[in-house]
């Protein structure tokens, strides 16, 4: 602790005070007020009164991402926009396969813009989207010679916005999703606006407009998603009963489930009564568990123009879990021998943990069965060693180490294409279905 304080040049009578007293020095000179605050109310005698945990890794994203340089700032992968002419066509630029005004109609229409607002979480998406659009304004009004740079880093905002609405597009398509995936929807608002702001100010925009002062209202939005969200799972005995099938059932206790066993600190704020309500009828539906590896489809955003592989069991996608980069693989399974499998396959591919073989993060085995997976981003090892030949024994020792931690396992590996870490440059083997 006392190493961390003097890297903010902090003497030692003014660690040492601060440890007698209890209390917390003064503002060191290295932190913003706002990073200072977040210090002082993590530090709260009364712990009703510090942040949760959601709220500072949001606030620490923020901060990580002021660091950040022009270059740096990223919500996906790279794509190169076309020549810009001059700022007034900034709505026809390509990003991608799509320009910068087809992404924003997309938006549009698929954060309700054409249907009534019902929810909080469709309130906030439209904000994020009435940003955007003031931006591209301001964007086109600019005298400046244009700034291809600037256009894409706009673009790739669009690009995730687009991703996040299509998880949740696809969650309304089952109650189960829907009654879950708004507290994600929450978190990917919330890291938008974050994402917005860094890119106005890098650009030099303004955020004069009251649409850009958007905190105190996504505040109240979420407070409103929070209490939606448990009335519904309070009436969840008379929601069910408009399910038809057993599957869909276990469906929706399954994402529920997953809600407040993972997220509880995100109803602390909320009337205590109607989570208990909401904790008791799940419970009393309830008769099976999550598996530990399940990762709901709504908190995986993949862009659907990036899938880079594909085989008899499903196509292979880069995406985002959790903000970081991963490989998405959505399977196809023809009968219930192969759901089985995957179930089995899960099961035993999530207690791996070894340098050369492929981290499994989670799966989903509702709706349309998908895993994700650690982003092995050298590509795959053949590959890899035409390009290095000198790098052929160490490469194959590696693998071999791989191979060798399965067996002991008891597992049999009948895949060709490893893939090689790009992080660590060590062989990694994968064990996810292939042909």
């Amino acid at each position: 602790m006392s190493t961390m304080w003097r890297e903010y040049l902090y003497n030692s009578d003014d660690i040492n005070d601060a440890i007698i007293c209890g209390k917390l020095p003064s503002k060191p000179n290295a932190m913003t007020t706002t990073q200072w605050d977040l210090i002082e109310r993590m530090c709260c005698y009364n712990p009703s009164d510090r942040p949760s945990m959601a709220d500072v890794i949001r606030k620490l994203e923020s901060f990580a991402k002021d660091n950040l340089t022009s270059e740096e700032f990223s919500t996906g992968a790279n794509m190169p926009a076309t020549d810009l002419s001059s700022w007034d066509n900034v709505g026809e630029v390509h990003i991608d396969e799509a320009t910068v005004s087809s992404l924003l109609v997309e938006i549009d229409g698929m954060s309700g813009g054409s249907t009534e607002e019902t929810t909080a979480v469709d309130q906030m998406q439209r904000d994020v989207y009435h940003r955007l659009v003031d931006i591209l304004n301001q964007l086109q009004a600019q005298t400046e010679p244009p700034d291809v740079k600037v256009v894409e880093q706009y673009g790739k905002i669009l690009r995730y916005f687009v991703m996040i609405l299509q998880a949740t597009r696809d969650a309304n398509s089952s109650l189960a999703a829907t009654l879950a995936a708004s507290s994600q929807g929450v978190d990917d608002t919330f890291c938008l606006h974050q994402d917005i702001d860094m890119f106005v100010d890098s650009a030099g925009l303004s955020r004069s407009e009251r649409i850009h002062q958007w905190q105190d209202q996504w505040q109240l939005r979420r407070s409103q998603q929070q209490q939606e969200t448990l009335e519904k799972m309070g009436q969840l005995p008379s929601l069910l009963e408009e399910v038809e099938s057993a599957k869909e059932r276990e469906e929706v206790l399954t994402y529920l489930r997953f809600e407040l066993s993972k997220y509880p600190t995100s109803y602390a704020s909320s009337n205590a009564a109607d989570l208990t309500i909401a904790k008791s009828a799940l419970h009393r539906l309830s008769t099976s568990r999550n598996p530990n590896w399940f990762i709901p489809a709504h908190e995986v955003k993949f862009d659907r123009f990036d899938e880079f592989s594909r085989g008899s069991f499903g196509k292979v996608y880069h995406g985002q879990w959790n903000r970081s980069r991963v490989v998405v693989k959505k399977v196809e399974l023809k009968s219930e021998e192969d759901q089985t499998a995957f179930l089995n396959e899960m099961d035993v591919w999530h207690k791996l943990f070894h340098p050369n073989v492929v981290r499994l993060y989670g799966a989903c085995h509702t709706q349309q069965p998908f895993f994700v997976c650690e982003l092995a981003g050298g590509g795959q090892l053949d590959h890899f060693l035409r390009a290095h030949p000198e790098a052929l024994w160490q490469k194959l020792y590696e693998a071999a180490l791989g191979l060798r931690y399965l067996h002991v396992k008891s597992i049999v590996h009948l895949i060709s294409n490893a893939t090689i870490s790009s992080s660590v440059v060590t062989a990694k083997l994968s064990r996810q279905t292939s042909d």
